[in-house]
């Protein structure tokens, strides 16, 4: 039933509402905009407005997030930005290697690769499979194995197994973690040092030379000579000091100008009196050290008294001293079975040495301990 402006009195009166405010109506979950009012103004609107007076908002409260699940999603979203960095970064880093003309690669404690770059590949090729396969110098081969023995960094300048005559490198390696073992492993990079090559090979070249006369300098002569000692394809193997007799003379009285052609023409008689596999070395002043691999003690002391002769008939001509025949004394001694480094036979040479220079000069005396095969 209606009444005349349509409405239904009966609802009405079955279901009444109250006359009730909006604060009065409860929050069903219905979110109303917040409107933000000014507060009252103040009686002195010239006067800033203070921390105390915050704009006020107005309609229901929206409810807060819990300030743990607030703290979770910030470091969520910091995490997941820096592993985006790291792996942008990473990704970077890796193209970077790649494409290096620098030679990358890492190694296990024994040497072998775990990883290269193209340049170390396409360089090396199967030479880059191990650390000490790289090295083309058994010395620089030796301080690597050194390194991988002992846990220790390495720093080198050398030839690697590239090519003949291919270019030298400055190789540097440090320990770091493996990133998927994590283990130790040596971190390899190797810059090829084109233009240092000339310049290394001059100043090994002083290192080892003698400046006056050409031969092997006392440490590189004594160098070579440890190494023979170890070799069994170079026994036996023989020594030979030789001092020039009264050198003293000829400074005193023709002049150190005339002392120093006294040397160069004694160390040009030495060199043509040798083999090409022989060693010749100047230890100091007038005295000279000869090494003579595969060579018992009486085949060496043959040799002694053929340069011996040579000296007294052409030393004086070829360094233009006039007067009387220039002479040197010899002594001469071998490798004992025993002699594990070179000190047993240089004193036995020294002795038999002071024996030719007190038995007149100009001779040259034998000394030999063991069994030796000629």
């Amino acid at each position: 039933m209606e009444d005349g402006d349509g409405s239904r009195p009966d609802l009405a009166y079955r279901f009444p509402l109250p006359e009730v405010g909006d604060a009065d109506i409860p929050d069903r979950g219905i979110r109303r905009p917040r409107v933000f009012r000014r507060p009252p103004a103040r009686p002195d609107a010239s006067t800033p407005r203070t921390a105390s007076q915050p704009m006020q908002p107005c309609g229901p409260p929206q409810r807060a997030q819990p300030a743990g699940l607030r703290r979770s999603i910030r470091m969520v979203r910091v995490r997941s930005g820096t592993d985006r960095t790291s792996r942008e970064r990473l990704a970077r880093e890796a193209a970077m290697v790649r494409g290096s003309e620098t030679l990358h690669g890492m190694f296990d404690g024994s040497g072998r690769a775990l990883a290269r770059n193209g340049a170390m590949r396409d360089a090396l090729g199967a030479a880059s499979g191990h650390f000490l396969d790289m090295f083309e110098e058994e010395d620089e081969r030796r301080r690597a194995a050194a390194a991988l023995r002992g846990g220790s960094a390495y720093r080198g300048l050398g030839r690697l197994r590239v090519r003949a005559g291919g270019p030298w490198y400055r190789i540097v390696g440090n320990w770091r973690t493996d990133p998927v073992s994590g283990e130790p492993a040596l971190f390899v990079e190797a810059v090829p040092v084109n233009e240092l090559r000339e310049e290394a090979a001059h100043y090994r070249h002083l290192a080892e030379t003698d400046a006056l006369t050409g031969l092997l300098s006392r440490r590189a002569v004594l160098e070579r000579l440890q190494e023979l000692c170890g070799d069994r394809r170079a026994r036996p193997l023989s020594v030979i000091l030789a001092d020039l007799d009264h050198f003293k003379r000829v400074n005193d009285r023709f002049g150190h100008a005339a002392g120093d052609r006294v040397l160069t023409a004694f160390a040009r008689i030495l060199r043509e009196a040798l083999r090409g596999d022989d060693l010749c070395g100047r230890l100091g002043g007038e005295e000279f050290l000869l090494v003579l691999p595969r060579t018992g003690p009486e085949a060496a002391a043959g040799v002694a008294r053929r340069i011996c002769g040579w000296l007294r008939t052409h030393l004086a001509a070829a360094a233009d001293i006039p007067g009387d025949p220039l002479t040197a004394s010899f002594g001469v001694s071998a490798f004992a079975a025993g002699d594990g480094d070179p000190r047993a036979a240089l004193e036995r040479a020294d002795r038999a040495l002071y024996r030719a220079k007190a038995a007149g000069r100009g001779r040259v005396e034998v000394e030999a301990a063991g069994p030796t095969r000629r």
